[in-house]
């Protein structure tokens, strides 16, 4: 028969479990630590990776753009601070510092002019006010002087909007300080020796600066039969769109949208 125990043995045994019990709490709360550690550092390699991958990423977007402008004839694309976003009512005009604008007091939502204007194809430019507008729900605006491009290079330019005609309006706009220019809110892009490649940099800069307004409302598209080159008239200070609507020749619009005969305004 086996001795009981003393009481002296209870107490070193329950002393050595409580020991072991101790250090297995120890070991566990090390893992944990551990284990968090490296969730955190793993975390932390994954943002500065994906920082540095943005990085890399924005500027090969800049090296491209930038090749494909100088092969256009344009500019690099230049970014502008804000002039504000305050509403206006026509007829009030507003100084901008660049031209075309690229932000600043607008129109509200009206109908003569329209305000935001319809996207798409227009036959005039809108005024600047009503542009700006449509710059704040993030559109792109593509202006050209009639006389800049030829018949092909203004339909390569039709082309481009009909790939995304809610968020790009073109616009035959005369009296201007660049052939052509492309605008989105806050920035602008200049080109005063177009050529058969416009069209690229029109493409890239909307990937680039599209959507990118204060407020993201794509636009009403209409498409007006473009003005043929080195006849179109418009404004100097833009007027509102003609209501008539024709597709160009041999276009149409993109399936499922409407082709309106007015110029319905998006919410602002």
């Amino acid at each position: 028969m086996a001795e009981k125990p003393t009481k002296r043995e209870r107490k070193d045994e329950a002393k050595r479990r409580r020991l072991e019990e101790m250090r297995r709490r120890q070991r566990r709360a090390r893992m944990r630590k551990l284990y968090t550690l490296g969730i955190i550092g793993a975390v932390l390699a994954a943002i500065v990776a994906g920082v540095l991958i943005s990085r890399a990423s924005n500027e090969a977007a800049k090296k491209k753009a930038a090749t494909l402008a100088a092969d256009a004839g344009c500019e690099a694309p230049k970014e502008y601070p804000s002039e504000g976003s305050e509403h206006v009512s026509p007829p009030t005009t507003v100084d901008y510092k660049t031209d075309p604008p690229t932000s600043g007091s607008h129109y509200a939502q009206a109908s003569n002019p329209p305000a935001p204007g319809p996207t798409g194809v227009l036959q005039t430019a809108l005024p600047n006010e009503s542009q700006v507008h449509n710059l704040e729900h993030g559109h792109i605006l593509i202006q050209y002087q009639p006389d800049a491009l030829d018949d092909a290079q203004i339909q390569s330019l039709v082309e481009l909007v009909q790939t995304d005609p809610g968020w790009i309006q073109l616009a035959p706009r005369a009296n201007r300080d660049a052939k052509v220019a492309f605008s989105g809110w806050q920035v602008l892009q200049k080109c005063n020796e177009p050529n058969d490649k416009i069209d690229e940099a029109a493409s890239a800069f909307v990937k680039r600066f599209k959507n990118q307004g204060p407020e993201s409302v794509q636009g009403q598209p209409v498409f007006q039969t473009p003005a043929p080159a080195a006849t179109g008239t418009a404004s100097p200070t833009g007027t509102a769109s003609p209501t008539g609507t024709a597709a160009p020749t041999g276009t149409a619009a993109p399936t499922g949208t409407a082709t309106p005969t007015g110029t319905a305004t998006p919410s602002s």
